[in-house]
């Protein structure tokens, strides 16, 4: 099973492979080491991360591409399921020559997200990938009906869908205090979270909107909230207090924030 990111907390992937080995399969999640990557936790199931050169643009990709390619070319395996595009390529030419079975989970809408619509030449490039490969993939999963019509649209073959859904309900979380995770307790709280937060305007205007909202404080957390569009904005805007930039974290952690988050008290 392949991704690009350093497998630290993709939910989808790690809950894929838990459920092969319910099944009785034996999953290797292989992904790439970055400077400062958390720790990996404690899975059920192997998991390689490489070690690469470059950890960003073209050259990051054509290096992880090459090396997923010789890594498949040469290890045991009975089947390939790569996730998102940028590690499709590979995976395909593997599976043709091995002939091997070849799963492609797409995350999202790949040649639509904000930081290709915003570059057309390499928008253009991951298209003519996609166009290349997407028509001969017989086994296509995606994480929701809007995305399947969008991939229907283009090619003619509709994926399945497979939701992204939490192992643990949030009521089921044993609770910290707000006190404890250095909360206000007295602020209706808003939380954007994610692994890696896109950069676009939409989230400039939810840090907009806090200037018009008492008694409330937006906390916006992930592996790219440094470059997020709001920040400078927050700053010159005095709404400190108001917005908080919370750096990337564990699941755990991050789930016990938003547990605290949604979680009304009794009186």
């Amino acid at each position: 099973m392949l991704v690009s990111n350093d497998l630290v907390t993709d939910q989808r992937v790690q809950k894929m492979c838990k459920s092969l080995v319910k099944r009785g399969y034996e999953p290797i999640l292989i992904g790439r080491k970055r400077r400062q990557s958390l720790v990996l936790p404690n899975f059920n199931f192997k998991a390689q991360r490489l070690n690469l050169l470059f950890e960003t643009g073209i050259l990051f990709y054509a290096s992880l591409n090459l090396r997923l390619f010789f890594k498949l070319l040469f290890m045991k395996l009975d089947g390939i399921h790569a996730n998102d595009l940028d590690t499709l390529l590979p995976a395909f030419l593997v599976a043709k020559i091995r002939s091997k079975p070849l799963v492609y989970d797409s995350h999202e809408y790949f040649t639509g997200v904000p930081e290709l619509v915003n570059r057309p030449r390499i928008q253009k490039v991951w298209r003519s990938i996609e166009a290349f490969i997407f028509p001969k993939l017989k086994h296509v999963i995606t994480v929701n009906e809007s995305i399947a019509d969008l991939y229907e649209k283009d090619y003619g073959n509709r994926p399945v869908v497979i939701r992204n859904i939490p192992e643990k309900a949030i009521s089921s979380i044993e609770k910290e205090s707000r006190e404890n995770l250095e909360l206000p307790d007295d602020k209706f709280i808003i939380i954007l979270q994610g692994n890696g937060i896109n950069v676009q305007e939409e989230q400039r205007k939810q840090c907009k909107m806090m200037e018009f909202l008492e008694g409330c404080l937006l906390l916006i957390t992930g592996s790219r909230v440094m470059l997020f569009p709001g920040s400078e904005m927050v700053i010159e805007q005095k709404l400190s207090e108001k917005v908080r930039f919370l750096p990337r974290m564990p699941y755990s952690q991050l789930m016990q924030i938003t547990a605290v988050v949604i979680w009304i008290k009794k009186s």
